[in-house]
């Protein structure tokens, strides 16, 4: 794992939470340095199992100077049955040499990411969209622009993407590289959500813009991915990001290697661990207040929705006029006030059926359905089955 990063640090973390709580387990740690290969020396037992972050090069610690061919040769060796290891789970992807034992990839859900930076600036009220990458594109930024893209599209919008100055790997200089960021952050148009790949490429596009006098939030809305406190903190203004459960996917790979040495199949698509949350702070300030009205408004909806309220009681509990309020809720959840509150309602209908024994007609009343023939077909038609499947499901 790459434990110079948050994310990396926390997959150990999330590792080592399951090994207390499997006592079973016995493990060893190795790290990346030169000349460990990462099983030829110094190890206590035979491994039966193995997690690795980066499938090839972590495995074989700085082998840079060796040809490729080489590197292929010396990785298939470990990940053939013979080496005595019996499974594999993967951070991020396979490798790229043939696996010939049981393996996995477990990792955050990069595609959520996207999606949620995505509704973030949405909910803000933004017309604008631009996405930032790495210098050298790594494995995970096409995963998070491309849903980016997709969810800003849906709602008539486009995204700029910052394309680096084109140069040989490792020769572009930082002076190259803010002078192309700068020219392509002082022409976006104002104001933008601009989405980073990472907080530390986040941190940059922040300090151009305090350079440069380029206002956050007014003009940019800044947003990282990883929540590291480090760096967020300390940035100026402050940096918002998502929160990916990287805990969890140690946690999860360590239970998938577990159930592949138990003779469990792999997860051909792989396992995909969701996103807490996002932490923001003032770099994502919503000036146009659109997001909180929706939410105030949410909020409202879900108390009240199974009472049968309207749009005119949601817009006076949350201030501004009925054609605002929908005006909002299209920008930022893509619906209508009133498909939220019958979506609602439905909502509580399926809590209902899932936690008590009320008859179908009683959990009608008392969600406000008088007609159940409209009940049935709106619950089937947001669900997917009837009601009675459900509660039996």
């Amino acid at each position: 794992m790459n434990v110079a990063s948050k994310g990396g640090r926390d997959i150990v973390a999330g590792i080592l939470r399951y090994v207390r709580h499997h006592p079973e387990w016995e493990i060893e740690m190795h790290g990346n340095a030169p000349g460990n290969d990462g099983f030829s020396d110094g190890l206590r037992s035979k491994p039966v199992g193995l997690i690795s972050g980066k499938p090839v090069s972590h495995l074989m610690g700085f082998v840079d100077r060796d040809p490729l061919e080489e590197k292929r040769f010396a990785a298939s060796r470990i990940l053939a049955p013979r080496s005595g290891l019996k499974a594999a789970v993967f951070i991020t992807r396979r490798p790229f040499i043939p696996v010939r034992i049981p393996s996995s990839v477990v990792d955050v859900d990069h595609a959520l990411i996207g999606e949620t930076a995505a509704r973030l600036f949405l909910r803000h009220g933004l017309a604008h969209f631009a996405f930032i990458g790495m210098p050298v594109e790594t494995d995970n930024q096409r995963p998070r622009l491309m849903p980016f893209v997709q969810v800003i599209r849906s709602h008539g919008g486009e995204v700029s993407v910052y394309e680096p100055p084109r140069g040989r790997l490792g020769k572009r200089s930082w002076k190259e590289e803010r002078t192309a960021l700068s020219a392509w952050l002082k022409a976006l148009p104002k104001p933008c959500g601009v989405f980073a790949v990472s907080d530390q490429r986040a941190m940059h596009v922040l300090e151009i813009c305090r350079a440069d006098g380029i206002l956050v939030p007014q003009e940019l809305q800044v947003l990282g991915v990883d929540d590291e406190e480090f760096i967020c903190d300390f940035t100026t203004p402050s940096l918002s990001s998502i929160s990916p459960d990287y805990i969890a996917v140690g946690y999860e790979a360590a239970g998938e290697l577990a159930r592949l040495l138990a003779g469990g199949a792999p997860h051909e698509e792989g396992m995909f661990v969701g996103v807490p949350g996002v932490t923001e702070r003032l770099s994502t300030t919503d000036l146009s207040q659109t997001g909180s009205r929706v939410t105030r408004a949410m909020d409202f909806i879900r108390v009240h929705a199974a009472r049968g309220t309207s749009i005119h009681e949601v817009a006076r509990a949350v201030g501004g006029s009925e054609r605002l309020l929908e005006r909002d809720f299209r920008t930022v959840l893509g619906t209508t006030v009133c498909r939220a509150i019958r979506d609602a309602r439905l909502d509580r209908v399926a809590r209902l059926l899932r936690e008590t024994d009320l008859t179908l007609q009683q959990i009608a009343t008392k969600t406000g359905f008088s007609n159940a023939p409209y009940l049935k077909t709106a619950f089937r038609q947001r669900f997917g089955c009837t009601m009675m499947e459900w509660r039996v499901r």
